[in-house]
């Protein structure tokens, strides 16, 4: 139940974004590989400003969404190999408007402030996506999956700990300000990547991506066409 208030708190506090607005939020469809979105003034203040000649890459993703396991390969190849990652702030975020990866978000964030974050990336991808008994997207059976990671940080961490600290309700808050970004963003598919530049938002994901050769390309090309 609190799942699903999670996501309707998130409808109704975003509706208002929108009904005084007089202009409502599209998205502008390119051949270039991207979109591009035109969001309410309100709506652009649901995110942090940033530098002038800053370029945000904002990553939204779920452990939970098979097609995010199958990028993500592609993502870590970028962040560890690319030139172009060392010209952005890159920022990761995780979705969960879908009721059962609300869990895995709170595990994302918990892990995070733990300090084992990128420990468990990897493997919890693996867990979920596997044939044979893939990790069950309960509460409980994430935190138990968790804690062996989060030992290697935090000896004195508990299943019972880390539940809590799930359950928080910083955590709590920092998803229903996730999920407010995510509507205000019209994004329907994950993995998506929204590059901010100015004051222009730019939409990437396999559905308008793959004919241009990929997320990662036009990533790139949009990178460096904003740059020049």
């Amino acid at each position: 139940m609190l799942k699903i208030i999670i996501i309707l708190i998130a409808l109704i506090s975003l509706q208002s974004c929108w009904d005084d607005s007089k202009i409502s939020p599209s998205l502008e469809k390119t051949n270039s590989g991207y979109n591009i979105l035109h969001l309410t003034q309100k709506s652009q203040k649901l995110f942090s400003p940033i530098a002038k000649e800053e370029i945000e890459v904002v990553y939204y993703f779920a452990w939970g969404c098979p097609h995010c396991n199958k990028f993500n390969p592609q993502l870590l190849n970028w962040i560890e190999n690319d030139t172009n990652f060392k010209r952005v702030t890159f920022v990761k975020t995780p979705v969960s408007l879908l009721p059962n990866w609300v869990d895995l978000s709170r595990l994302y964030y918990a892990a995070k402030e733990l300090n084992f974050l990128e420990k468990i990336d990897v493997p919890i991808f693996k867990a979920l996506h596997r044939k044979n008994k893939p990790l069950n997207e309960w509460i409980e059976d994430i935190a138990a999956f968790a804690i062996p990671f989060a030992k290697k940080v935090d000896k004195n961490i508990t299943v019972d700990k880390l539940i809590d600290l799930m359950d928080s309700d910083k955590i709590t808050n920092q998803i229903l300000q996730d999920n407010q970004q995510i509507l205000a963003l019209m994004m329907h598919d994950t993995p998506t990547i929204v590059v901010r530049y100015k004051q222009n938002f730019y939409q990437l994901n396999n559905a308008v991506s793959d004919k241009s050769g990929g997320i990662i390309t036009v990533l790139n090309n949009l990178i460096n066409n904003l740059k020049e």
